[in-house]
């Protein structure tokens, strides 16, 4: 595995990929900052605000996640990548794991770099208090492994179907469309058990528990029950995705 991981990892960081999406993302983030801060003393022009967008979208982790995988692995099955590494006795499920590993490793390094030109960026240009600090600095371990999962589902499914656009779709049904249709199936039945079941999904419960208003933040991880919340449905996600995309890949014809 550790050879496929170089190989993959040497492919990255030779690829303008990845480059371009952290350099894109960050100076975007930086620009909006300083256009703000341009605009004199509206209530919109302070570090609140613009925390406050990604503080009170978690869920832009996982969709930043899925793109960054279909940004490094979308284009594997055009290219013939999986088959030159089977011809070279490398399995599956040693495919599918590299792949997770080497992803979740490059996400991250470009999570850094752009997270620095963000947080920086407001503190330089804008108008900045602890609270505001505080919460996106804890936003991101509690997104970490939620986010992590969501890379790994984005790499299952764009390896499972024929087409790139055909996978982004499949990947929003599973973490979208379930969880939103059996939140409202529980209320629909008046189900406790099941309204239980649905907000053990992140698309549910961070959007119950997470309110940004101009007035301040309403967070769960900002208490350790909520920070422990988010990292367990990060792990059992991890953990479901690792069990089906060993036996999906140990059984796909490659």
């Amino acid at each position: 595995m550790l050879n496929y991981m170089k190989s993959e990892g040497y492919r990255i960081l030779h690829s303008r990929g990845m480059y371009l999406f952290t350099g894109i993302t960050a100076a975007a983030v930086f620009f909006l900052n300083w256009l703000l801060s341009c605009q004199g003393q509206i209530p919109y022009a302070t570090a609140h605000f613009s925390l406050g967008m990604l503080v009170g979208s978690p869920m832009l982790y996982c969709y930043m996640a899925l793109l960054a995988a279909g940004i490094m692995f979308g284009e594997d099955r055009k290219n013939g990548m999986m088959k030159n590494a089977v011809v070279y006795g490398i399995t599956g499920p040693v495919i599918f794991m590299g792949k997770c590993m080497v992803g979740i490793f490059a996400a991250a390094c470009s999570l850094i770099v752009i997270m620095t030109a963000y947080v920086g960026s407001a503190r330089l240009f804008l108008p900045m208090e602890e609270m505001e600090l505080r919460a996106v600095l804890l936003e991101i371990p509690a997104m970490s492994l939620i986010a992590g999962a969501a890379m790994m589902l984005g790499i299952l499914v764009l390896d499972a179907v024929e087409k790139t656009a055909t996978g982004i779709v499949v990947w929003f049904f599973l973490v979208i469309g379930i969880p939103r249709g059996l939140l409202y199936l529980s209320h629909v039945l008046q189900s406790e058990l099941l309204k239980k079941a649905a907000l053990f999904f992140p698309e549910n419960f961070l959007a119950e528990e997470v309110r940004v208003t101009l007035g301040g933040y309403a967070i769960l991880w900002d208490t350790p029950q909520g920070m422990m919340k988010c990292l367990v449905s990060g792990a059992a996600g991890i953990l479901v995705f690792t069990a089906a995309g060993i036996l999906a890949f140990r059984n796909k014809e490659l």
